[in-house]
């Protein structure tokens, strides 16, 4: 038999604590965003709960389908600041500079700017590398602490050092200089090897070509973007037979059959190629056929431009909202 009384009592109990739960986050949550819009940070309550719940800063989403992210991805108040204080650190000790001086506001926001800029990549990295199944080992990550405290003698003088540099503890220089570093790396030899290369080339391309079927013009890409040498001048090349292209260029430069008209992205050894044929003739001195077209190249990167080239292509789709105003 079901006793009413003490089923109510635990309803009662539980409808209570849920009660409770929801206006503590109602109450943080609109505090912390009148925090963001009206705040500093600067030696008050609100900057302990700020601190105290993490609250975020940052907000940035992207075109799921585009970018690989899922969701909302945001930037805690204590990564932020201690990304800040590590960046305002390096640079007074490298310039010799006050940056609490008024003269210096400028590059206080520059600062604030790069560190921004580096939190977002930091993310977007640490997103894609879990979307991808790829994590740091824990042997990856002591062999490279390992070998850190080794050039220094000890951990105390580890210690020392990172302060000196960066004016942070060992633990904040672990989580917000040391990890990032190791996620690029990784990422970056995630997207050095062919297949991947050829994804994000191939990408870079299709962009422009949509760009091109958008009614933008040729020449004006091509000196933006083209690898060719010929970017300087429009991506014109001069009239050809064949036979003095490479194939796979030559075969889709003779199939365009209209004045104007484009290719879709080709790929050759160099990387992915767009053509544009401006001019057919018949060579009656050589019996050949002649076409004039004009090319953008997207070569392959090197190594050390592979992720600055991925960064470049991902970042734009994110809509980066600011939860402060002095970020």
């Amino acid at each position: 038999m079901v006793n009413f009384k003490k089923f109510s009592l635990d309803f009662l109990f539980s409808f209570f604590i849920l009660a409770i739960l929801f206006l503590s986050i109602a109450v943080f949550g609109f505090y912390g965003l009148s925090i963001y819009r009206n705040d500093n940070f600067v030696g008050n309550v609100t900057t302990f709960l700020a601190r105290w719940f993490d609250f975020p800063v940052v907000v940035f989403k992207a075109d799921e389908i585009k970018s690989g992210l899922i969701g909302l991805n945001f930037v805690g108040l204590n990564e932020y600041e201690n990304n800040l204080k590590g960046l305002k650190h390096f640079y007074s000790q490298t310039y010799e500079a006050n940056l609490d001086q008024p003269s210096q506001a400028l590059v206080l926001g520059e600062i604030r700017k790069i560190n921004l800029d580096q939190l977002v990549e930091n993310n977007l990295i640490k997103t894609n590398l879990i979307r991808n199944g790829i994590y740091l080992k824990p042997t990856e990550t002591s062999q490279r602490w390992q070998t850190l405290r080794a050039g220094a003698g000890s951990d105390q003088e580890l210690d020392k050092l990172i302060y000196s540099i960066y004016g942070l503890s060992l633990i904040d220089f672990k989580q917000n200089i040391f990890l990032p570093q190791l996620a690029m790396e990784k990422w970056q030899e995630f997207l050095f090897n062919q297949k991947n290369i050829d994804k994000l080339t191939k990408a870079e391309a299709l962009d422009i070509k949509h760009r091109l079927d958008s009614g933008e013009d040729f020449a004006n890409l091509a000196g933006q973007f083209s690898d060719d040498a010929s970017g300087y001048q429009g991506g014109r090349l001069d009239y050809a037979s064949r036979g003095i292209w490479l194939e796979e260029f030559e075969q889709a430069a003779f199939a365009l059959k209209k004045i104007g008209e484009t290719s879709q992205p080709v790929r050759t050894k160099f990387g992915y190629h767009l053509i544009k044929l401006n001019g057919r003739r018949f060579n009656y001195s050589t019996s050949q056929e002649e076409i004039k077209v004009s090319q953008i190249l997207i070569a392959f990167p090197a190594p050390a431009d592979v992720l600055a080239r991925w960064l470049a292509g991902e970042k734009p789709k994110l809509k980066i909202i600011k939860l402060n105003k002095e970020i």
